[in-house]
């Protein structure tokens, strides 16, 4: 077990803290936020150890990815049940968690075949706007007056996360296809 498997595998310890505090809500909302921001900068963090520290491995690339998608799936359904994502923003939403499904099936599939499908940097742009989207999302009982404008910059920002994950997840089976010839 390396640093950075440790780093990733505390996204899901964060995570439980994440839906304890929610679930105490508004009393410790603030604490929630951070403890999702800690959450987002740890998905940095431990790929940067990785590769600094020469411990990249299988086990560690999978357990990122798969933290990844637990954390963002559930904070969509935190915001889903706070109001705070609603209308258009529950189809980003929505669109964005069938992409994360689809997209892991696809590499478990490849896998099977002995095929890889490295992630590309779109994806990686997808995460990064994904990770800001909800962290302003998270962010708007703070805003008091400018709530609705923040609402809707967060929300805005998880549309453009969804568009580049519906991009990159036709990348990914484009290659597939490719590799599978």
């Amino acid at each position: 077990m390396t640093l950075p498997t440790l780093i990733t595998l505390s996204r899901i310890i964060l995570l439980i803290g994440l839906v304890v505090l929610h679930v105490l809500q508004p009393t410790w909302v603030g604490l929630s936020f951070v403890i999702f921001a800690i959450a987002c900068i740890s998905d940095f963090v431990d790929g940067y150890i990785a590769r600094k520290l020469n411990q990249t491995s299988s086990l560690g690339a999978m357990l990122d990815q798969i933290c990844d998608k637990i954390l963002v799936v559930s904070v969509c359904i935190l915001l889903a049940d706070r109001g705070t994502l609603a209308g258009w923003g529950l189809l980003a939403a929505t669109l964005i968690v069938t992409r994360e499904f689809l997209v892991s099936g696809l590499r478990e599939y490849a896998h099977q075949h002995a095929l890889k499908i490295p992630v590309s940097h779109l994806g990686k742009w997808k995460t990064t706007f994904q990770m800001i989207a909800l962290t302003v999302l998270m962010m708007v009982p703070f805003m008091q007056f400018a709530a609705p404008y923040w609402q809707k910059f967060g929300t805005l920002t998880l549309w453009i996360s969804a568009i580049l994950g519906i991009i990159s997840a036709v990348g990914y089976a484009t290659l597939f296809t490719k590799r599978s010839e």
